[in-house]
């Protein structure tokens, strides 16, 4: 089975987060390391990802954009193939299914 490293970059987005992330972990079809990079926020984006830590790989840097942020994702990623999805997105139940 493939494995697909899903990076997300994560400013001042504590209302949406939790969704975005339980869309990942509910994802059949492929073996996903989600990675989370907390990019300075200043709300409790940081508090909500450590909730999933045992499931997700957290990261927390000084802000830098969304382009650091992909960059420090991508530092750790380990995938045969890698995907990007901003905070406020969520995917459909079946979505890696249909791609891997």
């Amino acid at each position: 089975m493939k494995k697909i490293s899903v990076i997300i970059p994560a400013f001042n987005c504590e209302k949406y987060i939790e969704r975005c992330i339980s869309s990942l972990l509910c994802q059949k079809g492929a073996e996903l390391e989600i990675i989370a990079v907390d990019d300075g926020s200043t709300d409790k984006t940081l508090e909500k990802l450590l909730k999933y830590e045992e499931k997700i790989t957290v990261l927390s840097i000084k802000n830098s954009g969304a382009a650091g942020a992909r960059n420090a994702g991508l530092s750790c990623a380990s995938g045969d193939f890698l995907m990007f999805i901003d905070a406020d997105d969520y995917l459909k139940d079946d979505a890696v299914s249909r791609i891997a």
